[in-house]
């Protein structure tokens, strides 16, 4: 019962929201610099991603410099990208973010450059299928690489080679290779000089931006018009500037504005969950109450959020998901700024009410292996909080404050 309880509390991290478990844009742009002698790769790393850089560096003789701009994606092509980089003997240059996937491509540079404030984010290889749902991790090996092998191989070995090749410290290689697939780390500048990630911290930007960047004046702007970011950043000053730089970042690394906003809310709203728990019946009711009919709404339509391609593919926001969050994020900000009226409920008596209300309800969705991917953790979700809506009046707010309490406790 605590794995299945588990299994939906991590379904529901971020309520309401359908994000991929990564930080994901969109398939990569690449394109030169108009004197020829800088490559730009903006976006995810997808299938093709490599076929499109080669094809750009063939008509790149000129090309010194490597901008990159990329939430990570497939190993392979990451991997593929990074021999085309030492094979050039290209210089990378970071300065938005670059993770995951993109850092095999980063540390194939002979200079490796990032700006002021740039990050880089690291992790595990983990194993997706063909539709891009993770299936778990292939733990590192002590398989011996060369720059030459191509089949046949661990994604987090791939990992290690290309991060071997560029001389970097052998324990920065196996704490990254500890790191959790969904969990990214983002050293601070320090670190990644002193294990030879990089080499070398911009003052400036030292390339051309690409022609469509984001500003952090723009991201402020456009933030500042949002409620729960202006209640945020009245409330908790330092997340609130830590969030509009992931913004900045995301925005410029495929995703674009809204869309990154959006990714960005989603850890805003985990920050405003303990808010939540004291907050009036009144309150959570009517949040539960928006919960469960967008549920609705999107049963009704097939679960059209938790088609993971959405985020990916950069696509035009989904007019009901923009509405849901314009309503949630009043609840939200009228929660942070509310004094605290409730008392969360212990873990015994929050797991009780899950297990007594809510799973009989959603257990076959859970045995068909739904929990397993983004997609179906997402479909879990909006079934959950129907669920919690159809109970009596007297039971939902209980139950609904016990699933907000769960993920906190364990």
């Amino acid at each position: 019962m605590k794995r299945l309880v588990a299994a939906l509390a991590l379904a529901l991290a971020a309520p309401g929201l359908a994000a991929p478990a990564a930080k994901e844009a969109a398939s990569p742009e690449v394109y030169l610099s108009e004197d020829g002698q800088t490559v730009y790769l903006i976006g995810t790393l997808r299938e093709g991603s490599f076929l499109k850089f080669d094809a750009a560096l063939q008509d790149a003789p000129k090309a010194r410099w490597l901008f990159l701009a990329s939430p990570g994606g497939l190993t392979i092509e990451g991997r593929l990208i990074a021999a085309l980089v030492r094979k050039r003997g290209l210089d990378t240059y970071v300065e938005y973010y670059c993770a995951s996937a993109c850092t095999q491509v980063f540390v194939a540079g002979r200079q490796r450059v990032i700006g002021k404030e740039a990050a880089l984010g690291f992790h595990q290889a983990a194993v997706v299928d063909a539709k891009g749902r993770t299936k778990g991790v292939r733990l590192p090996t002590t398989r011996k690489l060369t720059a030459t092998t191509v089949f046949g191989i661990n994604g987090n070995d791939t990992l290690r080679l290309a991060y071997e090749l560029a001389g970097i410290d052998p324990q920065f290689i196996d704490k990254v290779l500890q790191q959790s697939h969904s969990d990214m780390w983002e050293p601070a500048a320090p670190e990644l000089l002193a294990a030879k990630v990089v080499t070398r911290l911009a003052e400036r930007p030292e390339l051309l931006l690409p022609p469509r960047a984001v500003s952090r004046a723009e991201v402020t702007a456009r933030i500042a018009q949002l409620p729960l970011w202006r209640q945020v950043k009245q409330s908790y000053p330092s997340e609130f500037e830590r969030a509009a730089a992931d913004t900045w970042r995301l925005a410029n690394s495929g995703a674009g504005l809204e869309t990154a906003i959006s990714l960005t809310r989603a850890d805003l709203t985990r920050l405003i969950n303990p808010r939540l728990l004291t907050a009036s019946d009144d309150l959570l009711d009517r949040m539960l109450a928006l919960h469960a009919r967008t549920a609705r709404e999107q049963r009704e339509r097939d679960y059209p959020l938790c088609d993971r391609d959405r985020l990916i593919d950069n696509r035009p926001p989904d007019p009901a998901q923009a509405a849901f969050e314009r309503n949630e994020d009043l609840l939200l900000a009228e929660a942070l700024g509310s004094p605290a009226v409730s008392t969360p409920p212990p873990r015994d008596v929050a797991i009780n009410l899950l297990a007594n209300e809510v799973m009989p309800l959603i257990g076959k969705s859970y045995r068909r292996g739904d929990a397993d991917s983004g997609a179906g953790g997402c479909r879990m979700s909006y079934r959950t909080y129907e669920a919690i809506g159809d109970l009596p009046k007297e039971k939902r707010v209980r139950v609904f404050r016990a699933l907000l309490a769960y993920p906190k406790l364990i």
